[in-house]
């Protein structure tokens, strides 16, 4: 004789099903704040192949070492993709059909520049398929043509950290000689070229982008939000059943039903039958209305913990699959980026806020 046709072990079944959909859904929410970004090969046939590697790698690494970006395995140069996709690494259509068909949110690419044979010349540049309009670069001037692997290693940590907004690396750059203007690039306007040998200088052309929520991730909240109120919705219907379930009066119904009436086997049942079996008017209303809250929340908590499973299931989905949302994360972050350039007569200390 019970009123509730769930045990206690379906419905803790249900909860933990609820639960692990809620968790995957949280777990689909932190995962896509990690930025995903390619770092192109950067090759030039006046460069030895070593040094462009290694200057590629020491990018890498550089990403490899941020909390908010993870690197692409993607290992192949901005010349052999735009082949291979048919457009102009110029146009920012070809640069996002890129990046699309590489599954990144981002694209670090660059080039080697001036005419300077003793020295080593890099821009890299950054594009976000977020605010393909706006196009970030850093420029970095070695002393040698060909730097030694520590000092690829400290240019890449500060042309990353202003490339990407991120604070300015622990380590200054290489010291070069004298802080003389570089030669200028080749094929670029003289914004472009270098400032000062040793230290890094990102060239910003911003352009104005809304930032804001997308459609798609306002409704993967909203379906978040859906879920976890289903989830409290089935716990509280679980508490009204057992309630009504341990309600005294009900119980004394039962046992009443049991001696007089052996072969019923839903007391509840008995009671929409309007069977009082010999209990007073008064605590045979008492077990009507109990019997009614009960099979209410039991038709309730399917619906809620329907609702929980698919919302649930579909707000880990958008999340997942948000192609827009959460990539402008650079252009809003504040940083504060302190660059030293030493030189050999002078020295001076550079500070950039950006917000």
């Amino acid at each position: 004789m019970h009123l509730a046709r769930i045990t206690s072990h379906s419905r803790l079944r249900a909860l933990a099903a609820c639960s692990f959909v809620l968790a995957f859904s949280a777990y689909a929410r932190a995962e896509d704040h990690a930025e995903r970004v390619a770092v192109l090969t950067l090759a030039d046939d006046a460069v030895d192949e070593s040094v462009s590697s290694a200057i590629t790698a020491a990018l890498r690494d550089a990403i490899k070492s941020t909390k908010d970006y993870a690197l692409s395995d993607a290992h192949v140069s901005l010349d052999q993709l735009s082949m291979a996709n048919d457009c102009d690494p110029g146009n920012p259509a070809c640069l996002r059909r890129i990046a699309k068909s590489l599954s990144v949110d981002g694209l670090v690419y660059g080039s080697f520049g001036g005419k300077d044979k003793a020295r080593l010349f890099v821009e890299i540049k950054y594009f976000d398929r977020a605010a393909p309009a706006t196009q970030k670069r850093a420029t970095y001037s070695f002393v040698s043509a060909s730097p030694s692997e520590q000092d690829m290693h400290h240019a890449a940590q500060g042309l990353i950290a202003d490339l990407l907004g991120l604070a300015a690396p622990s380590v200054a750059p290489v010291a070069n000689d004298d802080v003389s203007e570089a030669p200028p690039w080749p094929d670029d306007s003289a914004k472009t070229k270098p400032k000062a040998r040793g230290s890094v200088e990102p060239e910003y052309h911003e352009q104005a982008s809304t930032h804001g929520m997308s459609g798609r991730r306002i409704a993967a909240y909203s379906l978040l939000g859906v879920a976890i109120a289903s989830v409290g919705l089935s716990a509280l219907s679980f508490v009204e059943i057992d309630k009504a379930n341990a309600d005294p009066t009900l119980y004394d119904y039962r046992l009443a039903v049991g001696v007089q009436n052996p072969m019923a086997t839903d007391a509840c049942a008995e009671a929409d039958a309007n069977k009082s079996y010999h209990l007073s008017p008064a605590n045979f209303a008492t077990v009507k209305s109990r019997c009614s809250t009960g099979s209410t929340f039991q038709v309730l908590q399917f619906v809620f913990l329907g609702a929980a499973v698919v919302s649930g299931g579909a707000s880990a989905y958008l999340f997942l699959t948000d192609d827009s949302a959460n990539r402008d994360r650079a252009g809003r972050r504040s940083a504060f980026a302190l660059q030293p350039v030493v030189g050999r007569g002078s020295a001076s200390l550079s500070a950039r806020l950006r917000f």
